[in-house]
């Protein structure tokens, strides 16, 4: 079986999920907190809708006494993610993955190509994101366009440089970083579900997820995804920063994995 077969059968067992689906009521959710935002004002646009998923918070000052409110609709999305491939790899190789991994014959192969079904499964599960992001733009009379507005953003984002910004920079923050940040922690996740239980691979990027929110630095997985953070609104975190820290996770998770996976008992994965 060559690279391209294989690839087809992860595609096909791994993207023909109800759980894809199950996603769009919490989309649906995190985009309902900006209705009272949009309500009366003029000129909202799809992207107004994007960053308001991926906003995120200012990280908070600990000691100060204020009450830390978490972002519940950013961690839903980009935790939801994590849930939706977490299992996988593993179910796959419990079933008829083993069968698939035999007539490969290559660890390595088998490895990759589920490194690339995650990219894409990520790629279908963001599309979904965007899709629900613009039932809502559209449905209360917004813009299918892919500029920001300063003051819907300026709600979002009272502390920060409000100001319009170039289609081209809104597509850099509020699609290809929030993407590749999703991409990495899931490629990450899926690493460390060789290492340990999946549970705890879970658990680990989702805690990396909490901490880039509490500490503003831009080395920290999942910081790309908190447009908030973004030196385009006068944040710390430079966009070139947070696109080579989850490139560099996502190729250090290919290799770690592959590594793993070459030397990893298969039989054991079904206990």
């Amino acid at each position: 079986m060559n690279f391209l077969k294989l690839f087809s059968h992860d595609l096909r067992c791994g993207l023909r999920r109800k759980r894809y689906l199950l996603m769009l009521p919490i989309f649906a959710l995190a985009c309902a907190s900006f209705l009272r935002v949009v309500k009366g004002m003029p000129g909202i646009t799809w992207m107004d809708w994007v960053f308001h998923l991926f906003a995120g918070m200012e990280p908070p000052v600990i000691g100060s006494g204020e009450a830390i409110v978490l972002p519940l609709g950013f961690l839903a999305v980009m935790g939801g993610a994590l849930l939706v491939n977490l299992d996988f790899l593993i179910a796959d190789l419990t079933a008829s993955g083993q069968q698939v991994l035999i007539r490969c014959g290559s660890r390595r192969g088998w490895f990759l190509s589920k490194c690339l079904w995650n990219l894409v499964s990520c790629g279908v599960y963001f599309a979904g994101v965007l899709l629900v992001a613009a039932v809502f733009c559209l449905a209360t009379g917004g813009e299918a366009a892919l500029t920001n507005t300063p003051a819907a953003q300026y709600w979002e984002f009272p502390f920060t440089q409000v100001r319009p910004l170039s289609a081209g920079q809104c597509l850099l923050i509020g699609i290809a970083l929030p993407y590749l940040t999703m991409a990495a922690l899931s490629a990450a996740q899926m690493t460390l579900c060789l290492f340990c239980k999946p549970v705890l691979a879970f658990l680990s990027c989702s805690g990396a997820l909490l901490v880039s929110l509490y500490f503003d630095a831009g080395w920290i997985p999942g910081s790309g995804a908190i447009l908030i953070r973004t030196s385009l609104f006068g944040g710390s975190v430079e966009p070139g920063t947070a696109i080579f820290v989850d490139l560099a996770l996502l190729l250090g998770s290919a290799i770690a994995g592959t590594i793993r996976f070459r030397k990893q008992n298969i039989l054991s994965a079904e206990e």
